[in-house]
């Protein structure tokens, strides 16, 4: 929402967000590994701004949740403003960049009369900005009103010293109580080293938890990306302990509610690959495992099925305009691939990160962005047209027949219903995403399947038109070789049910 839509939200949020609370978003009881919502089973499926709606002033947040919805995509992620990005990173100018000064950057701080810092005056880190809170709620109101739940960042670590802490108001330079923190390096942000700013720390969730204690589609990320390296390290142990501090802090303040109105919380590992996911803090309170990239796929979906959703919390770029130079992107045909195997594997969330997303250009509007929303539609679509949360990873459904360079995902109810997806790609060397092969090919696939009779269906994932069918009946179960598949390129999705 722009600047001038502004006073509008504040005589809109002078009544209750909702007339009487609604249960949030939720685990699935019947399977935890998809979620609940409105007394429906819901998974998350999108492509998203880089993380600024509500904190860059500029940034016309309902056009933008207007073009979600079109495309039927039902997330964003969202920063709190505890982070920010300096426009000199290899990024570029994002909503997550909103440049100085009030009238471009909104904190949950107010403002003092005492000169200096990033935005021009000094941050009270006392006293709150209800501005900020009125824009926060209206923008998860209007979010609300369109189907669209908001993975809410409360955290962020801080890359480097000069482009993100030094710009953050819980800088010492940014604010008047920050003296007492004064020397703490940015690497050490998410730890407890400095009681004094873990406290406003803890203050800042207290209040933000407290401000959206009725709003229905929200959810907590503690942190973005808080640390790399090895899970086992001293410096992972602290992050550990951080990460306790403000989970323990989150489910105080919520303490009083009754658990069905409770907000879920997210937990970003963010570790190196191979040794699987490390250490969860206070694991009984986290419902969502964030990764990010796709050298976290493999990890995230081991923990499929095991109590709680896992999410493909962001990806490399789309239609990122700096796509010649800094090449860590990925083309709409590489994060279809990404996005189908991962929900296909048992995910619940896929979160692409779009660069297309701009002040000037919040609908996204980019050749290659179109083209990608249009996919993340399909793969929702697909999914939803099963009963969904009945199903869970099937490893065995495939049976054989998949070439060497190609994979298969299966999810499966077992007798019932299969979604199945293969693709034939590989990983792009050093740049975390898949490059796909769209040589024309067929398969000839094994099944193996218990007794009885089904339709099977080979569907186009680029369009969803069914290329082609077969009937299986009064099969007596087992390992089944399927007529050839239709001719096709870089994937293939099969649907499967009983008849």
């Amino acid at each position: 929402m722009g600047k001038t839509l502004l006073p509008v939200a504040l005589a809109i949020l002078c009544t209750p967000f909702l007339a009487a609370a609604e249960v949030p978003i939720r685990l699935h009881p019947a399977n935890p590994q998809y979620f609940l919502y409105k007394s429906k089973p819901l998974v998350l499926i999108t492509s998203g701004e880089h993380y600024g709606s509500v904190l860059n002033l500029n940034f016309d947040y309902v056009t933008y949740l207007d073009e979600l919805k079109r495309h039927g995509l039902n997330l964003t992620r969202t920063f709190s403003g505890t982070y920010r990005e300096a426009a000199v990173d290899p990024h570029g100018k994002t909503p997550l960049s909103p440049g100085r000064g009030p009238e471009n950057f909104i904190a949950p701080w107010a403002l003092s009369n005492v000169d200096g810092g990033y935005d021009g005056k000094k941050y009270d880190l006392d006293r709150w900005n209800p501005a900020y809170f009125q824009r926060l709620k209206d923008f998860l109101r209007r979010a609300e009103e369109r189907g669209v739940i908001v993975e809410l960042v409360l955290f962020c670590r801080m890359y480097t010293d000069e482009n993100h802490w030094k710009v953050s108001p819980l800088h010492p330079d940014n604010n008047l109580q920050g003296e007492a923190w004064r020397g703490l390096s940015y690497r050490r942000f998410m730890t407890l080293d400095s009681k004094e700013l873990v406290e406003r720390q803890r203050a800042f969730v207290r209040k933000i938890v407290s401000e959206l204690r009725d709003v229905p589609n929200v959810y907590f990320e503690v942190a973005n990306e808080p640390a790399s390296g090895r899970h086992d390290s001293a410096f992972a142990k602290d992050v550990h302990a951080w990460h306790e501090a403000i989970i323990d802090e989150i489910v105080s303040a919520e303490a009083a509610l009754p658990p069905e109105s409770r907000h879920m919380i997210a937990y970003n590992d963010h570790y190196a690959p191979g040794p699987g996911i490390g250490p969860i803090p206070r694991p009984q309170s986290v419902h969502i495992l964030n990764g990010h990239y796709l050298w976290k796929m493999e990890d995230l979906l081991a923990e499929a099925g095991k109590g709680r959703a896992v999410a493909f919390d962001e990806t490399r770029w789309i239609a990122h305009p700096r796509f010649g130079e800094y090449g860590n992107t990925m083309k709409p045909a590489s994060g279809r691939v990404e996005a189908w195997e991962f929900m296909m594997g048992g995910g619940a969330v896929y979160s692409n990160l779009n660069f297309a997303y701009q002040p000037g250009n919040e609908r996204g509007a980019s050749p290659e962005s179109d083209e990608f929303k249009q996919y993340m539609r399909n793969l929702k679509e697909f999914l939803t047209s099963f009963d969904f949360v009945r199903m869970r990873p099937d490893r065995g459904v495939l049976a054989g027949g998949l070439p060497a360079g190609s994979t298969g995902r299966a999810l499966g109810e077992p007798g019932r219903q299969y979604a199945i997806y293969i693709h034939h790609s590989k990983a792009a060397r050093g740049r975390n995403y898949y490059e796909p092969n769209e040589e024309p090919r067929t398969l000839n696939l094994e099944l193996d399947l218990p007794a009885g009779s089904y339709r099977v269906e080979w569907v186009r994932p680029t369009d969803l038109a069914v290329l082609g069918s077969q009937t299986l009946t009064r099969y007596p179960g087992g390992k089944v070789k399927l007529a050839a598949s239709p001719e096709h390129h870089a994937d293939i999705a099969l649907r499967i049910r009983s008849r």
